[in-house]
């Protein structure tokens, strides 16, 4: 039986290294493992660090960074194994993380995915991931925020024992194959973050289930592959990714109502950021530009969205446009 590892990776050679190396030693387990790096286009080095130190690794390169969805797909699409582990090049698997998710598996067919503990460089743990709710989606990075903290803050919880969840941490998720087969693939109008929420809310919806087990684990040092981007930049591509959640969530006259509710809630914060700008001017122009970029998102003009914040999403291809 064989497990593919499917890794996508953007400029994060140090990371892919030791990545690949925990794979390799993990490797005498009773399963075969295949790993596909996809690279989306590294300007660092990384294409021929694979090249020479894992010649057996397969190897996709792309001309530029089709997104994280997307070079997943591409991963999955010419993998032959019974399971696809989606992980993070900024992961290091634990020696028989990859045997206890295999094991379990084999053992539950009515499982679509599973996903591990996951420990930050620290070595302290990651809650588990919480299920990205529409009220927090629609509240945070608003005014809302500051008046009802409640409404954004994530559930944290950390089980000691395998249970049943509604979400993984997308930093490594084992996938059955014969789920995809039934739901599809990665959504790749979601070019970052909120992919794997929206395929396991497909496979939840056909009946399979999703485990998450404490006994399996991997450290995750989090966020490497999107460094060079501001927090700015970020929750623009959040926000975008949100909206195609919602509209595959949802349905489409759904998804709009959402928007015209987030279009207000973004106009409203920057009227408030307008009135502050006197008292707080560099700030103030920050937040004014970022709610400006919002409100361009939220009415689908993505490209002059991109105008205001994401210059370093153009200069290294890393572009909110699909």
């Amino acid at each position: 039986m064989t497990i593919s590892i499917v890794i996508v990776n953007w400029n994060t050679k140090d990371f892919l290294n030791k990545c690949l190396k925990s794979i390799f030693i993990s490797s005498n387990i009773a399963y075969k493992l295949e790993i596909i790096v996809v690279d989306n286009n590294s300007y660092d080095g990384s294409v021929e660090m694979v090249e020479k130190e894992f010649p057996t690794v397969i190897l996709i390169r792309n001309n530029e960074n089709v997104g994280f969805a997307r070079a997943n797909n591409q991963g999955i699409e010419i993998a032959f194994g019974k399971y696809i582990l989606l992980l993070n090049p900024d992961t290091v698997v634990n020696t028989h993380s990859l045997k206890t998710m295999g094991d379990f598996m084999e053992q539950n067919p009515e499982v679509a995915a599973c996903g591990p503990k996951i420990l930050n460089g620290e070595g302290e743990i990651s809650p588990v991931a919480s299920y990205p709710k529409l009220l927090r989606m629609i509240s945070k990075d608003t005014f809302l925020a500051k008046i009802f903290p409640m409404m954004i803050r994530s559930e944290t919880r950390f089980p000691r024992k395998a249970e049943m969840t509604h979400n993984l941490s997308g930093a490594c998720i084992m996938l059955r194959r014969e789920s995809l087969n039934m739901v599809g693939l990665l959504n790749e109008n979601i070019f970052l973050y909120y992919e794997e929420p929206e395929l396991l809310e497909r496979l939840y919806k056909k009946d399979w289930k999703i485990y998450y087990l404490p006994e399996a684990k991997i450290i995750h040092f989090g966020e490497k592959s999107t460094a060079p981007l501001s927090s700015t930049d970020k929750l623009l591509i959040d926000k975008k990714s949100s909206f195609e959640l919602w509209r595959s969530r949802y349905g489409r006259p759904r998804a709009i109502l959402l928007k015209t509710i987030a279009f207000i809630l973004y106009l409203i914060s920057l009227l408030s950021w307008i009135l502050r700008w006197p008292f707080k001017k560099e700030r103030a122009l920050e937040k004014i530009n970022f709610y400006r970029s919002l409100l361009l998102l939220t009415l689908g003009l993505e490209k002059t969205a991109n105008l205001f914040f994401c210059k370093p999403l153009n200069k290294k291809n890393f572009n909110l446009k699909q």
